[in-house]
């Protein structure tokens, strides 16, 4: 497996729908009157997978908030544990999290897009053929 950030890319820079360059290049020349010399430009950018422990809510805080709304001032110190208790409860409940997710093959299929660069090309020739002229980084 290659250590390189899968790509992905778009014609828009917010929708990354195409696998190519050339597919999105493709797609913003296609039904446009593109005259020779005219610049088209498509964005590249990296896949960057989410990271569902990011949004598993603090365990033992959520347990206190709970009780609080429960029981008031009797419970404002419930559960009474360390710092470690706390990690140590928190790592548990992402290690269960995120097994289920894979058991059940419910891992995220989405993305968030890095390292977003534009590419611009030239039409050079009849039909819609174009030629790359230079990327850019956008971030």
């Amino acid at each position: 497996m290659s250590d390189q950030p899968e790509k992905c890319y778009s014609t828009d820079g917010e929708s990354f729908t195409h696998d190519t360059a050339e597919d999105a290049f493709e797609d913003e020349i296609s039904g446009a009157n593109l005259c020779v010399g005219e610049s088209i430009v498509v964005f590249e950018g990296d896949k960057a997978p989410h990271s569902v422990k990011n949004w598993i809510p603090d365990i033992a805080e959520e347990i206190g908030n709970r009780a609080y709304e429960d029981a008031s001032e009797w419970a404002d110190s419930f559960p009474d544990c360390t710092p470690e208790q706390s990690e140590e409860l928190q790592r548990e409940v992402e290690t269960v999290v995120l097994a289920w997710l894979e058991r059940h093959s419910l891992e995220p299929t989405f993305y968030r897009v890095e390292n977003i660069k534009e590419i611009r090309a030239e039409i050079v020739g009849a039909e819609g053929k174009y030629q790359r002229i230079y990327d850019d980084v956008l971030e």
